[in-house]
């Protein structure tokens, strides 16, 4: 194994020990399996562990590239929530401004119709002085009395009793004419008066009703809209709290040697085992042996080890049948050529990602399950 091999596998540096441990032990298991009849395909892996610095350095730029992550992460969400936190105080701001003014506006409203009530009381007065005065000019004419200028003048002739009746008769009728006609004419402009403002005071009140149902309907729409950035906000704080949830969970992870992609962990073994042993240490972690079921994904997982892995694919159940650890059928592969095979009448029901000549289009092959290989672990974040 070469050194960038290990450059690009993580590892724990309280592991190192232990790896050097499995070599020797894989190295000693290969000696004696070198008498044994196996397929072309199985060939010893030659490693070389590197240096212990390239190690620290890897596993420094992996810490530091993941804290850059989450930094970046958090600026995002705090740059979020001081935007739409200024955005509610403007809009609360706003409403407060509205009911300002639709308090000022209703306090001139009823302003002004206080004093049209008050100028109509005015002039009922006015009316009834006018009817009063009108009795006593009427009375006051009725006796011999001229009026002229709020005022009442008696004068005294030597005329002979029929020519001062005629004449006070002629006056009488005279003065009850001009009353009528006032009066008439008062009546008259008293009740203009009262149907114009009368009109006024329900054009007044109307508009004081369209006022009042603009400003409720308004007042709806302000509610309707504020309820609407309540929920936005809402949801914004339940996300804000499952990206956080999620960068702790990734940055637990990754500190496992776990690596993320796509919403998904995978995990890169340092040892090497048998396909089901390989699976019974993923089930051990929560996880399951790899399941490549887009070209995308199978591009990340090619580039994750240059090593021979297994991956979750068999066909133990029906020969010929591939089917994933998941249940799912095998729709696309990417086999080497030639394969599957069961090269030599071999049961090879397993499938690895073969490190010789593999590509991102091919690099599949069957292989015996009893078979020593790494593998790559995968579950959901």
């Amino acid at each position: 194994m070469s050194n960038e091999i290990y450059a690009n596998v993580e590892f724990d540096n309280d592991n190192v020990e232990d790896l050097y441990t499995n070599k020797e032990t894989i190295n000693s298991h290969d000696s004696r399996s070198k008498t044994k009849d196996v397929s072309t395909k199985s060939r010893p892996l030659a490693t070389n562990p590197g240096t212990e610095s390239s190690e620290r350095r890897s596993t420094r730029d992996a810490a530091v590239c993941l804290g850059l992550l989450c930094v970046l992460l958090l600026a995002g969400i705090i740059g979020m929530f001081v935007y739409y936190n200024g955005e509610m105080g403007s809009f609360e701001e706003n409403i407060l401004v509205y009911k300002t003014n639709s308090s000022a506006e209703q306090a001139q409203l009823q302003t002004k119709y206080n004093a049209m009530t008050k100028e109509r009381d005015q002039l009922q007065v006015e009316r009834d002085d006018l009817q009063a005065k009108i009795s006593v000019v009427e009375q006051h004419t009725q006796q011999g009395w001229r009026y002229y200028k709020s005022s009442f003048y008696w004068t005294a002739t030597d005329f002979s009793p029929c020519r001062y009746r005629e004449l006070r008769e002629e006056i009488h009728q005279r003065c009850c004419s001009v009353s009528g006609l006032l009066c008439v004419l008062l009546l008259a402009g008293i009740i203009g008066l009262f149907l114009y403002y009368n009109k006024e005071m329900g054009s007044f009140e109307e508009n004081i009703l369209v006022c009042k149902t603009k400003s409720s309907a308004e007042q709806d729409q302000f509610r309707t809209r504020y309820n609407a950035m309540t929920k936005e906000r809402d949801q914004l704080w339940v996300e804000r709290d499952n990206f956080q949830a999620k960068v702790s969970v990734v940055e637990q992870h990754t500190q496992q040697r776990w690596r993320y992609y796509n919403s998904n962990f995978y995990f890169i073994s340092t040892e090497m085992k048998t396909w089901e042993g390989s699976r019974e240490d993923c089930v051990r972690r929560g996880a399951d042996l790899v399941v490549i079921n887009s070209r995308e994904k199978y591009v990340f997982i090619h580039g994750l080890s240059k090593e021979t892995f297994w991956i979750g694919l068999t066909d133990r159940v029906e020969e010929g049948i591939w089917k994933w650890v998941d249940g799912t059928a095998l729709t696309t592969g990417y086999w080497g050529r030639g394969q599957p095979n069961n090269q030599n009448g071999m049961e090879e029901d397993c499938a690895a990602r073969w490190s010789d000549l593999s590509t991102t289009d091919n690099g599949w092959h069957d292989a015996p399950c009893n078979e020593l290989h790494f593998w790559i672990c995968e579950k959901m974040a």
